[in-house]
């Protein structure tokens, strides 16, 4: 796995926000982050993480091939679903 998706973020939230909070993770080393509009939510954004190489982190990669997602608290109460980006 080298890139993640979070289906939908607030549109205000900019890409230095996004990236400081999935770098302190420390899930690997960012290539770059893409930001998509949504199409049904227009209020909200998709961002795609791209990694040019990922940390190995066996609990992470169990909780994304069981549940599909995980939750990344970025800031307390609020949380992203994290996915599997399926892209290239």
């Amino acid at each position: 796995m080298t890139a993640l998706c979070i289906p939908r973020v607030e549109k205000e939230l900019s890409k230095q926000y996004i990236y400081s909070k999935v770098n302190a993770l420390n899930l690997g080393n960012i290539k770059y982050i893409k930001e998509a509009p949504c199409k049904k939510h227009t209020d909200y954004k998709k961002v795609f993480i791209q990694y040019s190489k990922m940390n190995e982190n066996d609990m992470m990669e169990q909780q994304l091939n069981e549940k599909g997602y995980i939750n990344v608290v970025h800031q307390h109460p609020w949380f992203w679903k994290v996915h599997k980006a399926y892209y290239q």
